[in-house]
């Protein structure tokens, strides 16, 4: 039986698939991410993680499950779902991967040392609604990473927000960056990158970060 769809969801800053699901009560964000009400969106957010705010996502109905079982004895009942991970590529002041690393990670207020891959990888399992994290390493001190605050790479905010993140603008708010800091930032990108020099072409600068950040 299709589900019954019943509200609308307009996403806030730092909503993510998960994060959604988490609010509606759904173990699996596929349960709405896949519906067919939402296929407008997937095409035009093809990554479940990095929404904008303003963007709209259909929740269905929750359709109750009924299962048999005998009296008089206990049953295990396991929840199905998928976990959320917070994948994050540490560089050190040089642009070199941080590899395997150890990092103090916070979440929700529980801490764990993780450590990097060859890459400068951390994967980590957290809860699919947790706001930000800290991470702390000798190479890098302490960060606090907003988790699912990130903008699509093609929206001006998601640009800075990139562009912030690997040190070539001042901030990452558009109040902070006015038009020639920007333009700068992105010259040196393009520098970096071996890209045409100009400051304007942000459609390449735009695929070359999503190359680099994977989204």
């Amino acid at each position: 039986m299709e589900p019954v769809v019943t509200v609308q969801h307009t996403c806030e800053k730092g909503d993510s698939m998960p994060k959604i699901a988490d609010e509606y009560g759904f173990s699996d964000y596929h349960t709405i991410w896949d519906l067919p009400d939402n296929a407008e969106l997937r095409q035009r957010r093809p990554n479940p993680n990095v929404l904008a705010a303003g963007d709209r996502v259909v929740i269905p109905d929750k359709q109750d499950k009924q299962l048999t079982a005998a009296t008089g004895q206990k049953h295990a009942f396991t929840l199905k779902g998928k976990a959320t991970h917070l994948r994050l590529k540490l560089l050190d002041f040089a642009g070199t991967p941080l590899r395997t690393a150890q990092v103090q990670l916070t979440v929700d207020g529980n801490t764990s040392t993780v450590t990097t891959d060859a890459d400068g990888l951390l994967d980590q399992v957290v809860p699919p609604g947790a706001p930000s994290a800290t991470l702390t390493a000798d190479a890098i001190g302490t960060l606090e990473v907003q988790i699912g605050h990130l903008d699509p790479v093609d929206q001006r905010s998601g640009l800075l927000g990139r562009l912030y993140n690997l040190g070539y603008v001042p901030g990452a708010d558009e109040v902070e960056v006015d038009a020639d800091a920007l333009r700068f930032g992105i010259e040196l990108f393009q520098a970096d990158q071996k890209l045409a020099i100009d400051g304007d072409d942000t459609a390449a600068v735009e695929a070359k970060l999503k190359e680099i950040y994977g989204c």
